[in-house]
This record gives structure tokens, C-alpha cells and sequence, in this order.
């Protein structure tokens, strides 16, 4: 899918798209002539991180919770237990934990 389809179906701006790709809370997409191509995932990715920022985390704190997350599934059985636990610890010191319940996420 090119970067104007994911655009559009995350309403998020290409700038945004790719400032989110530099600061590496997106993986850099695979290219096909020249042109990024992402696979379908990075919809339900862009709008969990869009759930985050709803709640008023920093991008920092998003990214670093994003990592905690990447790495909880993609862990071993035995190790994954301890990184979702990181994750979930992180959240829930954020004071952005607070918001979360009155987030809404609308569907695309």
C-alpha cells in the first residue's frame, strides 16, 4: 500500500508519516520502484499509536511504549511474559493512564 492510501485510511498526513518513520515508531517500509510500500499492518499499528497520543502521551513515551509492546510479541513464550509486564508497568506510571478510559478510536 503506498504512503497516500495509509494517509488516507489513518488520517494522519504523509509529513506525519514520515516523521513518525525518523523517529522510529514506524519501520521503514519496503520499497517498490522507488515508492514506499507498507503492508496492511501498518494501519491497526498507526491508529494504536494514535490511541496512545488521544490519551496526551508524548511521542516520546509512545515510542518507548511501543517498543515495550513490539517486544512483548515478539519474545519467546518465556520472556514475553516480562515484557508485556514492562509495558503494562510503563503505561501505568504514565500520568497519561488516567485518560485512557475516555479515549474513543473511531474506525476507518
Amino acid at each position: 500500500m503506498k504512503i497516500g492510501e495509509v494517509a488516507r485510511r489513518t488520517g494522519l498526513s504523509i509529513d506525519t508519516l514520515r516523521y513518525y518513520e525518523k523517529l522510529g515508531l514506524i519501520d521503514p517500509p519496503w520499497r517498490q520502484g522507488g515508492q514506499r510500500a507498507y503492508d496492511d499492518n501498518i494501519v491497526k499499528w498507526l491508529n494504536f499509536i494514535k490511541l496512545l497520543k488521544a490519551t496526551g502521551m508524548p511521542l516520546a513515551d509512545v515510542e518507548t511504549y511501543a517498543r515495550l509492546a513490539v517486544r512483548a510479541n515478539e519474545a519467546p513464550p518465556h520472556a514475553a511474559r516480562c515484557w508485556s509486564i514492562s509495558a503494562r508497568s510503563f503505561w501505568q506510571r504514565s500520568p497519561n493512564f488516567r485518560n485512557a478510559s475516555s479515549c474513543s478510536t473511531t474506525r476507518s
